[in-house]
């Protein structure tokens, strides 16, 4: 659905007046141990020159994102002050091309609470998806290597 300032519900709009609201959980009509995945999806032209997409997205959830059947990986990183974050995936061998683009969320456990996904500001992009830089992926693989010798040293 839409939801407007009057919906508070995942932080409320996350950007100008609407956002896009999915909720995937129990089947509706259904019995309660069915599940249902929850799904938006538009066909349309990826203008010539794109080369991300970009998005905000608020969740708990599981959600993918698919251009013409193809998941791209996803990169994301929090919004400062809101409950969102900002998503964006390298699509540029899509542009110029016709395809669907489709979010899909995913039930937790329906026979539990139903899941809801937040989406915002989807938009195509010139801008490259910004890599990570050199120093943080060594921090983390020397991080990876600290924490997998204090696992060897309690196991031993």
């Amino acid at each position: 659905g839409i939801m407007d300032s009057s919906f508070p519900f995942l932080g409320g709009v996350i950007q100008g007046n609407y956002t896009v609201f999915l909720e995937a959980g129990n089947q509706l009509g259904g019995p309660d141990n069915v599940s249902a995945s929850a799904s938006l999806s538009q066909t349309g032209l990826v203008p010539t020159g794109t080369k991300s997409l970009s998005f905000l997205a608020a969740t708990a959830g599981v959600f993918t994102v698919s251009l013409g059947g193809v998941t791209p990986n996803l990169v994301s990183s929090p919004v400062a002050g809101q409950s969102s974050s900002l998503f964006q995936a390298d699509i540029s061998a899509f542009a110029g091309q016709t395809n669907a683009l489709t979010f899909t969320l995913f039930p937790d456990d329906p026979r539990q609470n139903n899941t809801a996904l937040a989406l915002d500001d989807i938009q195509f992009s010139t801008t490259q998806v910004p890599e990570p830089s050199s120093l943080s992926l060594l921090v983390a693989g020397v991080l990876g290597l600290f924490f997998w010798q204090q696992i060897r040293r309690k196991i031993a």
